[in-house]
């Protein structure tokens, strides 16, 4: 019975043991991802988070091949194999750069030079309103890379609002505003929780802070 209950520690700790691969959008690094991994080195030092940087159709063919323990992502997959949970909402709004003059314009105007990310299918996929009109004048495939080119002055952005303020832009409601979801996915598992688990609870914990207004919250 000793060699047997000392398996079973072997095994409990071996789940809790080596690298736990999780994707997420850039901008997200800061304010969810890092500090679930401080929680999670306090809660399991001996697993170490690989951070990576897959857009959703490769996050998703690498969570499905086993390369890959978790992401994030606004989109939730329609993928029976996969597990799906709203990480939180995520209303958006219009920000510029502090020195923009849309900055200090309650009014949107019409010529205002937006940058957006591709078009998908041939719709817009940030969530814009669609009835309200812009001028898309740059495109990028990364919102770390739209964040950027806010920063410069030139551009505008439609940005979730925590990381418009995260980044000291100044938010432009609209009337209309959209909100998208922000999603975990990981693989569905049939085994006892393990490392995906832990991460995905340390991501949960750190939500559920930033609600409460907590001080270690981002």
């Amino acid at each position: 019975m000793r060699t047997v209950h000392e398996a079973l520690l072997a095994l409990e700790d071996e789940r809790f043991r080596g690298p736990v691969h999780v994707s997420a959008p850039g901008p997200f690094v800061p304010l969810v991802v890092l500090p679930a991994f401080a929680r999670l080195a306090d809660a399991h030092p001996d697993l170490v988070p690989h951070l990576h940087a897959l857009d959703a159709s490769a996050a998703i063919g690498a969570l499905q091949r086993g390369e890959l323990d978790v992401a994030l992502l606004e989109d939730a997959p329609d993928a029976p194999d996969l597990a799906v949970r709203a990480l939180t909402r995520l209303p958006h709004a219009v920000f510029a750069a502090p020195a923009h003059p849309l900055a200090g314009d309650p009014a949107l105007p019409t010529d205002a030079a937006f940058v957006a990310p591709p078009r998908v299918r041939g719709r817009e996929v940030d969530g814009y309103p669609s009835h309200l009109p812009r001028s898309v004048r740059l495109r990028v495939d990364r919102m770390q890379a739209a964040i950027d080119a806010v920063r410069t002055g030139r551009y505008v952005a439609y940005l979730p609002t925590r990381v418009g303020a995260a980044h000291g832009f100044v938010a432009h409601p609209l009337d209309a505003e959209a909100a998208t979801t922000l999603h975990v996915v990981h693989r569905a598992s049939l085994h006892l929780p393990g490392r995906t688990e832990a991460l995905v609870d340390a991501l949960f914990a750190v939500e559920q802070a930033a609600r409460r207004g907590d001080s270690a919250a981002p």
